[in-house]
């Protein structure tokens, strides 16, 4: 689970703070990282068109909970948020590359992750979508598909103030379904969605909800 603080300047500069949190099968939730983003506008767009931006992040794992031998590394990640938007519907493209640091550290080369979302909002506070998300963790130790992480799944989106954004993170911390320019300083948006994601491969789980709540200002 995943909830977002945004802060954008102007139409072209975007910050984000994402909480990460886990619940394992009979354990209490508990915080699992906490990511600071930016977010630069390269193309904007109004209404159908493509929207292109560049992101530069950094995630802090929260290991309290866990062993000394079984820790997450912290890790910088880059790459482009592509939008297309038709219509009533938005594809959204959100490749990621990232490279491990700290002491949990385990990568010869870089890391790959990857979202993608195809959404169609059939009210203008309500739409549905498909939501694909997959994970290499070192691109120089790739092994075969089974062993990689890939799910896709349906989600459910709701924006009870309408409005939208430019490209937006598709990734594990963000909700970025709205179309449109991104919100002026002063104005305040919730959104959030919730959704089934389904493992493709033996190292994926086979089942498992994904919930995302966003608040920009």
């Amino acid at each position: 689970m995943n909830w977002n603080y945004r802060w954008a300047s102007a139409t072209w500069w975007l910050i984000q703070v994402t909480g990460g949190f886990d619940r394992a099968l009979h354990e209490n939730l508990q915080g699992s990282s906490v990511e600071i983003e930016t977010e630069f506008a390269i193309i904007k767009r109004e209404g159908n068109g493509i929207a292109v931006s560049f992101q530069l992040g950094y995630e802090q794992a929260i290991n309290s909970h866990k062993h000394l031998d079984d820790g997450e590394a912290n890790e910088f990640g880059f790459g482009p948020i592509i939008e297309l938007a038709s219509g009533k519907f938005l594809l959204t493209l959100n490749p990621l590359f990232g490279k491990q640091i700290g002491t949990f550290a385990d990568q010869e080369g870089l890391g790959f992750e990857y979202g993608w979302r195809g959404e169609y909002d059939f009210t203008k506070h309500w739409g549905v979508g498909v939501e694909m998300f997959g994970e290499i963790e070192d691109l120089a130790n790739a092994g075969s598909f089974e062993n990689q992480v890939h799910s896709i799944g349906p989600t459910l989106f709701w924006q009870p103030g309408g409005g939208g954004e430019e490209a937006g993170d598709v990734g594990e911390g963000d909700d970025d379904n709205a179309k449109g320019n991104a919100p002026e300083p002063a104005s305040t948006e919730f959104s959030m969605n919730v959704g089934v994601q389904f493992g493709l491969t033996d190292a994926t789980s086979d089942t498992a909800l994904k919930f995302q709540g966003s608040l920009a200002f």
